[in-house]
């Protein structure tokens, strides 16, 4: 996986996020993404959600630097469903930047400002470089790739929520589609291998379905994606929300997510979208919760 920058400078760049990103007078509002139709400016940043709803209170078990508190007290000795149920009071209620905004940040949030702003496809490893918002992405032939499909809930509030958006070269994603992930035995696309370590690839699985398997490198990011988009939406659905694609992919993330461990990369991105939507994938934070859920469908 690519060098990321420091943690430290990703928080300085959330701090800027936050002083230069429009933001929008309808957070929940649903609207294309580029590459489709011309969307309207954002307008108003919404206001912060209530301190009880965007992070859990410190406690003892916070850092004593004064680092950000990366622990759910709730969830202290939970397992199975009621650690899922826990980690949803502490996610719940994040600030909405709205589509526009959202995908503005989620692209800047991936870029490398110390190797001219470089964005790389999470399914192909292309890279271009000067990329800090739709605009550039696009000229690019970059989009947004949302891992829980827009088709299968990931609308309102979700389309926007930047735990679960990745910057993707336009026809990887077209690929992709909204197939569920998954281990391709026959594969009927092959994406490039610039790392040597097994490229992205669309295709037949095993049993016979169609599935989309991603590169090595990305493996975890995709499946603990998953994870908090399940966490923080099932009890709130969004329109058309289901779990069609889950209820296939659930095994395969889950080996996913072993094989490919959380990195500071992982970590420092999650630090960035927390300075933004104030809530965190405590699935980076603590990957042990993804053992302790278990089986994800009840």
């Amino acid at each position: 996986m690519r060098t990321f920058w420091s943690s430290f400078r990703v928080l300085g760049l959330s701090f800027s996020l936050l002083l230069a990103l429009p933001a929008c007078t309808n957070p929940g509002a649903d609207v294309p993404d580029f590459g489709d139709e011309p969307t309207p400016p954002d307008l108003a940043m919404p206001p912060s959600p209530r301190p009880d709803l965007a992070t859990p209170p410190s406690d003892a078990s916070d850092p004593a630097d004064g680092s950000v508190p990366t622990d759910c007290p709730a969830a202290l000795g939970k397992l199975g469903q009621d650690l899922i149920n826990a980690l949803y009071g502490c996610i719940k209620g994040h600030t909405v930047l709205g589509y526009d905004a959202g995908r503005d940040a989620m692209f800047l949030a991936n870029s490398d400002p110390a190797n001219n702003y470089t964005v790389e496809c999470i399914y192909t490893g292309r890279k271009a470089p000067q990329v800090k918002d739709r605009a550039s992405a696009s000229s690019n032939k970059f989009n947004t790739e949302h891992t829980w499909p827009q088709s299968l809930g990931a609308t309102g509030a979700a389309k926007s929520d930047m735990h679960h958006l990745f910057p993707t070269d336009i026809d990887a994603n077209g690929r992709r589609g909204n197939y569920p992930f998954g281990v391709v035995k026959t594969a009927t696309w092959t994406g490039p291998d610039p790392d040597g370590k097994g490229p992205s690839k669309l295709g037949t699985s095993a049993e016979g379905k169609t599935v989309f398997e991603v590169r090595d490198p990305y493996k975890g990011n995709i499946a603990r994606a998953i994870f908090y988009f399940y966490t923080r939406y099932r009890s709130e659905r969004p329109a058309d929300f289901s779990t069609a694609n889950l209820q296939i992919e659930e095994a395969t993330l889950r080996t996913w997510h072993k094989q490919d461990p959380v990195d500071a990369n992982e970590r420092a991105l999650n630090e960035a979208i927390f300075m933004l939507q104030k809530n965190r994938n405590p699935y980076i934070d603590h990957p042990d919760y993804v053992d302790k859920v278990g089986t994800f469908l009840p």
